[in-house]
């Protein structure tokens, strides 16, 4: 999968060429955490590693959760083991969870060790460095350790901590954003397309959202995809939740992001974005249960019917919006995100065999040559290289260009869109949004692209619809 193969190249070429500017701005991202890794595939180097990480960080982060509620004596009436299949059939996690690599992930165990440390009044030092950690693993999440300071002010009447740890990140997410990423090749927040609407730096854009609410109300409400977004992280909850606002302060940052935002890949549920969210709306649920049950029991309502309920609502909300074999893109094979979840890709056809074969055949092992390939052709033989593209990047450059038209072509985007066109000679006249990704003259431009490196590049395998192709005299 797309994040996958990326992260991994990201942590092979620190380990092996020392190559550190993935972690610093791979991506566009700020991801130092990976150098724990890149020091893991030193002694050995496999995805697995990663998926194995990352399943132990959920789990880990279950655990957390079973503890905050054993060691609240006001969440006695709570049941630990009915929140734990909550938060297991709750969607956020298995977009996380499935084919792919987040190092997001991190952020769930982490944030529940944090609420676990401030509600049994562990060591400050403690609190501190599990905050301050949230900075190391994603630079949006630095917003996050910003709101946690927040938090501690009005939970916790810890102005001084809170005020230091909240002005402290404002000034290292600036730091990463403006001078760190961009130095190292990568684009800036302000930069981005995504918010350009705002203005160009932090204070335009605070003074653009305080004085035209209307138009930021605007781009929220009238966008159903946002609408969507809203009903997928809270109505698994039944909106309880909110009855604990406090609790959701560390969640805000990443839910304003997605909200502002004019990149569909920030607010479409069917993504990894909403990691940071995910704790802080179980912890405020979980904090809103004991007022539920107290509430219920005036109308004669037991908490076994209002579990009950809750499961069935957990349950449903699991099979519209997860990816699990529960969830409707797992058996729907003509749901638009269904390609990579749908109960098929699951097991590996005779024809999945083949192109691991060929792959490994006709590509040499060599980590110096160039290669370019679909998203969703990643594996661990192909992304640990000095140098990858992913296709239609790196058309130019490539040794090597291996395609399969069966598999989606690209992520849906303004890149793809740009360096199709170019590849072409075309003249870029405007700027070519997301909507173009899904237009038929994309899709004619793809086939053009695919018919002049057929006739231009050395076809060296083909095999129903899947091709490798060598750059002459390479």
């Amino acid at each position: 999968m797309y994040d996958l193969g990326i992260i991994e190249h990201y942590i092979y070429t620190c380990s092996y060429f020392g190559d550190y500017s993935g972690l610093l701005s791979g991506g566009h991202h700020f991801r130092p955490v990976l150098f724990i890794y890149s020091l893991i595939y030193k002694i050995y180097s496999s995805s697995i590693i990663l998926l194995i990480s990352q399943a132990f960080a959920l789990v880990l982060g279950g655990i957390f959760l079973e503890k905050i509620i054993k060691t609240n004596p006001e969440l006695k009436i709570v049941s630990p083991a009915f929140i734990i299949i909550l938060y297991y059939l709750y969607f956020a996690l298995w977009w996380i969870a499935l084919f792919d690599f987040h190092v997001d992930c991190w952020l769930i165990p982490i944030m529940f060790a944090i609420f676990y440390s401030l509600q049994n009044h562990k060591s400050i030092i403690l609190i501190t460095g599990l905050i301050l950690s949230l900075c190391f693993l994603k630079e949006p999440f630095i917003l996050t350790a910003a709101a946690f300071g927040i938090y501690l002010i009005f939970k916790y009447r810890r102005p001084f901590l809170g005020g230091i740890l909240f002005i402290l990140c404002l000034f290292l997410f600036y730091l990463v954003t403006v001078k760190v990423i961009p130095k190292f090749g990568g684009m800036s927040y302000l930069s981005s397309w995504a918010f350009g609407y705002l203005g160009k730096t932090p204070l335009k854009m605070c003074i653009y959202i305080l004085s035209h609410p209307w138009v930021i109300l605007k781009e929220i409400f009238t966008n159903p995809l946002k609408i969507i977004y809203l009903i997928a992280l809270f109505a698994p909850f039944f909106f309880l939740c909110i009855l604990s606002p406090l609790e959701l302060i560390p969640a805000l940052p990443i839910i304003t992001i997605s909200l502002l935002s004019q990149k569909v890949g920030h607010y479409i549920y069917s993504n990894h974005h909403h990691a940071a969210i995910i704790t802080p709306v179980f912890v405020a649920f979980i904090y809103a249960l004991p007022k539920v049950y107290n509430f219920c029991s005036k109308f004669k309502l037991s908490k076994q019917t209002l579990n009950t309920f809750l499961l069935a609502i957990a349950l449903f909300f699991h099979i519209i919006f997860s990816c699990s074999p529960l969830s409707k893109v797992f058996w729907v094979k003509k749901l638009g995100y269904s390609w990579p979840f749908y109960k098929n890709a699951y097991i590996p056809t005779k024809r999945d065999i083949k192109i691991w074969q060929a792959l490994k055949t006709y590509i040499p092992s060599d980590p110096k040559l160039k290669i370019s390939y679909q998203n969703f052709l990643n594996c661990g033989y192909l992304s640990q290289r000095k140098k990858i593209f992913l296709y239609p990047s790196g058309i130019f450059k490539a040794d090597y260009i291996i395609l399969d038209l069966k598999r989606p072509y690209f992520i849906k985007g303004y890149e793809p869109a740009i360096s199709l066109i170019n590849f072409l000679g075309e003249k870029r006249t405007k700027v070519i949004k997301d909507a173009l990704a899904r237009d038929s003259r994309l899709i004619k431009t793809h086939w053009n692209v695919f018919n002049k490196i057929n006739k231009t590049w050395i076809k060296i395998y083909a095999y129903d619809g899947f091709f490798i192709f060598k750059k002459p005299h390479s």
